[in-house]
């Protein structure tokens, strides 16, 4: 277990400062947040709070974590009809991202360093929130695994499938896209959602606390909204859990719909700052704003999706695929709520359907990151039935190596030994891991 966790730390460790080093250097300066999307997500935060204006023409243009191409695609997109340049990327990760940036403006303006927005103390405010938010999301994540797996072995399947998912990238060294942050609140809905049925079950009422939970649990499913749209779907399994808290005999109705209420208001609120955003820009309340893009519905594309070396998700990162399984075997025979499966069966229709399934620039799956979740849990079942049957220790040998090859394979990743748009063969990735081994050596 002290192995497992060093692991994780060594490999958040060489994440983080592999992405990061360049952001102190006079000769080969290098943001830490880069990219469309990142930049995109962060230009919210930026304008807001700097400049106290949506105004992403000038924002797109100055902007120092744009290349002139990526300044030029997010320019290029047609005026809205009230004819201001919009951020066709939504604004949740900017909300839940609020708080250090904040704080780092008012420390700048108060002279600690220049309030420009853009600055190291900025970028590393906003890095190590997020990395705190990617440790709460582990903790609470063990502490609902935990409601059907021994606590050890939830540990070693939270840190195991983690280590082998695309969110060893996501929740290290990409903090700045929106995968961490769907991550973080979709497991804190699950975990309030669990406390609020435990809380109703043992008092048999429904107290300040509960109440409480039920409009935060809106608030925190609001706000995925608004983070990932896409990411609707995994409220799913929060949802049916709250229902079942619901249809606790001993609750009034007049409770309930005080429930209800709560929980609605909630997502309102949640949702809020995204509404207002448009009305800004598109002088409407919902707005569909990525132009030009959209989904096949009537002919999703499983196989890049999920199975292809073009980011596919079980190609990539193939212990997932047996930890779903074994899930899938355990809802089967009733050990665990169904829900999930709408979760599951949503997201993969959606990703699929999208008019580029591989995501552009992706460490594998990268879409499917909630997905994780469930495969930890099914991970967890699976640690148990080899423990019963004495395939223990195989079982662990094939999740650390599953666990050192994604490590490995994400550090050619993050070099220049692997593309990050094209498909990767295997052969192409042992090519690479040979070159670089020569290059070391």
């Amino acid at each position: 277990m002290l192995a497992l966790v060093l692991f994780v730390a060594g490999a958040t460790l060489m994440t983080v400062i592999t992405k990061g080093y360049h952001l102190f250097s006079e000769s080969s300066y290098e943001p830490l947040i880069q990219g469309v999307d990142d930049a995109s997500y962060y230009l919210w935060l930026k304008r807001l709070v700097v400049n106290g204006d949506l105004n992403f023409d000038e924002g797109f243009k100055e902007s120092p974590l744009l290349d002139q191409e990526g300044k030029d695609v997010m320019l290029g997109y047609n005026k809205t009809p009230k004819g201001l340049v919009p951020n066709k990327f939504t604004i949740g990760w900017a909300v839940l991202s609020m708080p250090p940036f904040l704080a780092t403006h008012l420390l700048g303006l108060a002279g600690l360093w220049p309030a420009d927005g853009y600055g190291p103390a900025y970028q590393l405010a906003i890095l190590f929130w997020h990395l705190g938010l990617a440790a709460t999301s582990l903790f609470l994540a063990h502490s609902v695994i935990t409601r059907w797996i021994s606590p050890q072995f939830a540990w070693i399947a939270v840190l195991g499938v983690w280590l082998s998912s695309p969110l060893l990238y996501y929740q290290t060294a990409r903090i700045s896209m929106a995968h961490n942050s769907v991550f973080f609140l979709c497991v804190m809905a699950i975990w309030m959602a669990f406390k609020a049925l435990d809380r109703i079950a043992e008092s048999r009422k429904v107290d300040r606390v509960t109440l409480a939970l039920t409009f935060f649990i809106g608030v925190v499913s609001g706000l995925l909204i608004i983070v990932r749209p896409p990411a609707i779907v995994y409220l799913a399994f929060p949802f049916f859990t709250m229902l079942q808290a619901l249809r606790h005999r001993e609750l009034s109705s007049a409770t309930r719909v005080t429930m209800i209420a709560l929980a609605a208001c909630g997502v309102i609120g949640g949702i809020l700052p995204q509404a207002i955003a448009w009305k800004h820009l598109y002088g409407k309340w919902i707005v569909y704003s990525y132009e030009g893009e959209g989904f096949n519905w009537l002919e999703p594309d499983f196989f890049t999706s999920l199975l292809s070396s073009h980011h596919g998700l079980f190609n990539w990162h193939p212990l997932l695929l047996p930890c779903l399984i074994t899930l899938l075997w355990v809802t089967i025979r009733k050990r665990f709520p169904g829900s999930w499966l709408i979760s599951a069966v949503a997201i993969m229709w959606i990703n699929a359907a999208w008019h580029l399934p591989a995501f552009g620039s992706a460490f594998g799956g990268r879409a499917f990151d909630f997905l994780v979740f469930f495969a930890m849990i099914g991970c967890g079942f699976l640690l148990q039935f080899c423990k019963d049957r004495k395939w223990i220790y195989p079982t662990l040998s094939i999740l650390v190596i599953t666990a050192f090859s994604n490590v490995c394979f994400l550090a050619l990743y993050i070099s220049p030994y692997i593309p990050r748009e094209d498909p990767v063969p295997w052969l192409d990735r042992f090519q690479a891991l040979e070159m670089a081994l020569q290059s070391i050596f």
